[in-house]
């Protein structure tokens, strides 16, 4: 399993004009249907990556193509891949085993959020078995590892390929898994 990181910023309009047109038809439409600029250039960054990533590896491929559940895919290949973006950030996964990477910023949340999306154990791992009773997390280790947590249960989604996302059903402590901080920042590949 290979993957990569970049910044929207890193690339300026003539590179992601060029990267634009050499994109298949069912690119450009998903590209097209986003309505904000941020996040077709967040899209099409997590697409100059993985094709950079696929050239890296000597992976061939035809196009990148959507499922019916939006899920990207690497049509006339055998590898999996996964993207995903948040802020000014995108990220790409690939591997010969189904994949998924996940990338979120770290940023205050409610600690019902925590109690409605994780398990028992979840729970008192990001609370480290002292449960606040503020309504509003803002204690940065127990953020951390909350987006940890959080991290891996949307990129073991994308794995999974499921249509439907039940956060409780899925127990990510125990399971592999590479989380990486960067910056304010978490992404994990599972």
């Amino acid at each position: 399993m290979k993957w990569r990181i970049g910044n929207i910023d890193s690339f300026d309009d003539y590179q992601y004009e060029t990267a634009y047109k050499n994109l298949s038809n069912s690119e450009k439409d998903h590209i097209d249907s986003l309505l904000r600029q941020k996040d077709k250039k967040r899209s099409l960054l997590a697409r100059i990556l993985l094709k950079n990533l696929l050239a890296e590896e000597n992976i061939p491929y035809v196009s990148i193509e959507l499922a019916e559940n939006k899920k990207p895919f690497l049509s006339g290949s055998n590898y999996f891949i996964s993207l995903s973006h948040s802020g000014n950030f995108a990220v790409c996964a690939v591997s010969e085993r189904a994949v998924g990477i996940d990338i979120e910023q770290i940023k205050p949340v409610k600690t019902a959020l925590v109690k409605r999306v994780c398990t028992k154990e979840e729970e008192d791992y990001i609370f480290e078995k002292v449960h606040p009773k503020e309504d509003i997390i803002t204690d940065p280790d127990t953020l951390e590892r909350f987006f940890r947590v959080w991290t891996a249960k949307e990129a073991f989604f994308k794995k999974q390929n499921e249509k439907t996302f039940s956060p409780k059903k899925i127990n990510t402590l125990n399971a592999y898994k590479h989380s990486e901080r960067i910056d304010d920042y978490m992404v994990t590949v599972v």
